[in-house]
């Protein structure tokens, strides 16, 4: 029997290298003989470049740009022959922010822009990146600017940082933005449908978890909304499209700036990896994430794994985190059943600690009636 072990990672509690160790101990406490493959997937948020340096040609080009504060930081990205593959997050994410420090008005997607400079300066001619986890709500003119945009106000050049200056902004000059970004493929690999502006958009859904307050919220929302405007005048071109408002409307501005193209974080991911030869001749496949809901079905992990498994006839289960409304959307596009870890009242900060013992616990009792079923069949 060989089991394929293909899960994101457990939000803010276990990388996905570590659910796929957890799940592969459960498997081998039931039975050592079973072959298993560990293949940790991420659908353009934590751990996407982790994904590419697994290959043998890749390589891992080290930078140092600006953090959402301004402040230097070493990051990283991959590199594989003439594409990058890069988080946005390693440079402007809310992994290099304290909580008290979180600031959407103030973050600023600079650095990410450097990270662009550096793969176009060693000459890539695709550039892949994955826009989740940031801690940003500017619309990327923070990117735009340090490849070279300018923003005015009353004709007055503005140092832009952070969402704040979004309300500002009256025109855009774009005469030495890098010539060399029109012709490189720009991918960009979301995990989320937001558009860029209403009640349902890149402010109101993400900026409170980034440290938007109330009032907040209303100057970045007016801001995004005059941004837009600007943008779409600019470049006669419609923006405010699905998963325009990821990574605080990043992606809006990618699509004008860069002429990028939005793709599902997970087809980004598995069309550039080796994932259909190393499932096809499994017999199972076992995925899994913090938590899954309805929005789990819209280009996330489970559902690009759950696709995989229905192209060749083989099950998927998954164990998550918890089970929440709608998750059952997946049952449409391949997924066989599905198990929380939770098994009895707990607090958020118990069922962390405890997460890594609980997917063990979950994997096990799902392998002993697996093993019971085969030998009655």
């Amino acid at each position: 029997m060989k089991i394929v072990i293909a899960p994101d990672s457990y939000k803010n509690c276990l990388t996905a290298e570590k659910v796929a160790e957890h799940i592969d101990n459960g498997i081998k406490s039931v039975d050592k003989n079973i072959e298993t493959v560990k293949f940790p997937l991420s659908d353009g948020g934590e751990g996407f470049t982790e994904l590419f340096l697994k290959n043998d040609k890749s390589e891992k080009i080290s930078i140092f740009a600006t953090d959402p504060l301004g402040r230097k930081t070493k990051t990283y990205y991959c590199k594989i022959n003439e594409t990058a593959y890069m988080d946005m997050s390693k440079a402007s994410g809310l992994e290099l922010l304290n909580d008290n420090e979180r600031d959407p008005l103030n973050a600023t997607t600079f650095g990410f822009g450097e990270m662009l400079l550096s793969a176009l300066d060693l000459g890539c001619k695709k550039i892949v990146c994955g826009i989740g986890g940031s801690a940003t709500n500017d619309g990327g003119i923070g990117m735009a600017q340090a490849l070279g945009a300018k923003f005015f106000h009353n004709d007055l050049l503005l140092d832009v940082k952070g969402g704040k200056y979004l309300d500002k902004i009256d025109k855009i000059d774009i005469n030495d933005l890098d010539k060399r970004i029109f012709s490189t493929e720009i991918v960009i690999a979301s995990d989320v449908d937001n558009r860029m502006i209403g009640e349902n958009g890149a402010t109101y859904i993400y900026g409170p978890q980034k440290g938007a307050k109330y009032a907040d919220l209303q100057i970045l929302e007016s801001g995004m909304k005059n941004y837009l405007k600007l943008l779409e005048l600019m470049f006669n071109v419609e923006i405010d499209v699905k998963g325009s408002g990821a990574a605080g409307g990043l992606g809006g501005g990618m699509i004008a700036f860069l002429n990028g193209k939005i793709q599902s974080g997970i087809q980004a991911v598995l069309e550039n990896i080796s994932f259909d030869e190393v499932v096809r001749d499994s017999d199972l496949i076992i995925t899994g994430e913090g938590k899954t809901d309805s929005q789990s079905a819209n280009g996330k992990v489970l559902f690009g794994v759950s696709m995989a498994g229905s192209k060749y006839k083989i099950p998927v289960i998954a164990i998550s985190g918890s089970l929440e409304q709608g998750y059952e959307k997946l049952f449409n596009f391949g997924l066989t059943s599905a198990f929380s870890i939770i098994d009895n009242p707990t607090d958020l900060q118990s069922s962390i600690m405890n997460a890594g013992k609980n997917i063990e616990l979950t994997t096990i009792n799902i392998m002993r009636m697996i093993k019971y079923l085969n030998k009655c069949s």
